[in-house]
């Protein structure tokens, strides 16, 4: 019995915590999700074992890590418990513990309620602790270390190699009762009112959690250092005896037992209408929740003693060859895996796609996507799906290509492995005005950007760009350009040529127009132009230079002065002649 003592101490007690409380998506406050400790949560896991981080403390961890309001807690074997920033990894603070007799030293799994954190020790002793810095509350002392911390309706709730279970308050930690039970008391969960829980005296115990009354138990074949998950009105278990137990939770009553090859000290997770279990026999067992037949098992290289987590399909647990494990919920078939310097007995927590974990190498990992995604919905303003359209990034990221893709049959185009940070798009479509939309990528997660299209209306004016220009081609800059005709509808033009000679009249009718250019010194010249929908047509007028000596200054018409007087002399000249013939 000193041996299986002593090795669940060592390898399983520092997963031995939890709380009862409201747990949101995105939090896994107790070393089993919840305080009925399934095991299981809806968020989606990790399918990479990439590694986001890695944090290092001074001696082995056992303890399985815990997350809550974005903060991972967690024990070490060096007597202290951890708070790191659970994206980053960076410490906030840490509680030092004293250490106890026990050679597996310091500190267990955590559990967050209400802003504290509520551990057992070694040392013989509950702690309080504030969540957010350490600072010591209060603490309780036992008669022996202590496994299993649990918080309900004000209560904590705790076992101890004492024997004894005590209910605590989680206030001031004044004792409200005790009972003792035939050894050691070890990993409770909390369901309908009631605490089960294992004991070395080989009995899976149920009691009332408001009076300690004792509810039933039931007598397994060995110690049940496994810890009971509850779901469906039935209790499931492990024990050294080798068996996986399905109970009756209200009466005790056995419903199926299945037999692995070797002691079952991993606990349960239950999803999908199946458990989840590991086994000294080096396997993990998916069986019928309902029947207890076997799914699946899947081979590990060494004892399983870390408890799996379910995450949506996946799941996940450790083994003492050194590795964390990945497998598919539905056939066992393995995702990942991934080896540490150090057998892996804690247990995985999982939140959003990121799985913590700890091992024997002294450090706590974080496995989880190092890029995210991006799926870019494409809509007219009726929130119809377009097909076709050219989505592409118009601004990215440091370090990130630019993007771009068509949309599909739904309307979307999808990008995967993008750099986390801001995003632009622009949507094109033939027939449509384009837009542009902005959004950011997390780590791990896909970002779902909607860009809408309002229909291009429909174009039935044009433009007209008339240049004056003089006989050698030069802009004339000053000359009135109108219009002596225009399409029905369509007010006259006007307007003044500019210093590169040109006049442009925007958002005119189509049709046929009749343009005139006039300017003081020139000829006034006309022309025409047939304006289309849409485009902007160019015409040019050329300007001859007007002759000096027009009729207002009696000359005459199309000579000059000098051609004039020369003229009238020749006529003299030519009289006089006339005359001396005579």
């Amino acid at each position: 019995m000193r041996f299986k003592i002593g090795v669940f101490l060592i390898l399983c007690l520092y997963t031995s915590t939890i709380f009862a409380g409201a747990v949101s998506a995105d939090d896994w406050p107790i070393v089993r999700h919840d305080p009925s400790h399934t095991g299981y949560t809806t968020d989606g896991g990790s399918p990479s074992n990439s590694t986001v981080w890695s944090y290092t403390t001074g001696a082995s961890i056992g303890s399985s890590p815990v997350i809550s309001g974005g903060y991972v807690y967690f024990g070490s074997a060096d007597n202290n418990i951890y708070c790191l920033n659970a994206q980053t990894g960076s410490k906030v603070w840490n509680y030092t513990i004293g250490k106890g007799t026990s050679t597996s030293g310091g500190s267990y799994t955590p559990a967050v309620s209400g802003g504290y954190i509520y551990v057992g020790s070694n040392d013989h002793n509950v702690y309080c602790l504030n969540a957010q810095t350490g600072a010591k509350v209060w603490s309780y002392p036992t008669g022996g270390t202590v496994y299993t911390p649990v918080v309900s309706d004000g209560n904590v709730y705790v076992g101890s190699n004492d024997h004894d279970l005590y209910c605590l308050n989680a206030q001031t930690g004044a004792k409200v009762w005790n009972d003792t039970a035939g050894s050691w008391v070890f990993v409770p969960a909390i369901s309908g009112g009631n605490v089960y829980v294992g004991s070395a005296d080989k009995n899976v115990y149920c009691v009332n959690a408001q009076t300690g009354a004792l509810v039933w138990s039931y007598l397994t074949g060995s110690y049940v250092l496994s810890s009971p998950a509850v779901a469906g009105g039935y209790v499931y278990v492990g024990s050294d005896d080798h068996n996986v137990y399905c109970l009756n939770a209200q009466t005790g009553a056995k419903v199926w037992s299945y037999t692995a090859k070797a002691n079952v000290i991993s606990s349960p997770a239950v999803a999908g209408g199946n458990i989840y279990i590991g086994s000294d026999d080096h396997h993990v067992y998916c069986l019928n929740a309902q029947t207890g037949a076997m799914v699946w098992n899947y081979t590990a290289g060494s004892n399983v003693y870390s408890s799996p987590a379910v995450a949506g399909n996946y799941v996940y647990f450790g083994s003492l060859d050194h590795k964390i494990y990945c497998l598919n919920a539905q056939t066992g078939v393995k995702v990942w895996s991934y080896t540490t310097g150090g057998q892996v007995s804690s247990s995985p927590a999982v939140s959003g796609s990121v799985v913590y974990v700890g091992s024997d190498d002294h450090k706590v990992y974080a496995f989880g996507a190092t890029t995210g995604g991006i799926k870019v919905m494409v809509a007219d303003n009726n929130g119809n799906p377009i097909v076709g359209a050219s989505v592409s990034s118009t601004s990215t990221p440091n370090g990130q290509a630019a993007l771009s893709g068509v949309t599909g049959s739904d309307g979307s185009s999808s990008f995967t492995g993008v750099t986390p940070g801001s995003y632009t798009f622009q949507v094109t479509m033939s027939g449509y005005v384009t837009n542009t939309g902005t959004t950011s990528v997390s780590v791990g997660s896909t970002a779902n950007l909607s860009i809408t299209l309002q229909t291009q209306p429909t174009i039935t004016t044009g433009g007209i760009k008339v240049t004056v220009l003089d006989s050698g081609g030069k802009p004339i800059v000053g000359a009135s350009v109108s219009s002596t005709s225009t399409p029905n509808g369509q007010a006259a033009l006007s307007g003044v040529s500019g210093s590169d000679g040109s006049v442009t009249f925007n958002g005119v009718a189509a049709g046929s127009y009749t343009l005139q250019a006039s300017m003081s010194g020139y000829v006034t010249s006309s022309g025409s132009a047939t304006v289309a929908a849409g485009s902007v047509i160019t015409s040019s007028l050329t300007l001859q230079t007007q002759s000096t000596g027009g009729s207002s200054s009696g000359g005459v018409p199309g000579y000059t002065y000098e051609e004039i007087m020369a003229g009238i002399f020749i006529g003299i000249l030519v009289i006089i002649w006339l005359r001396r013939r005579q």
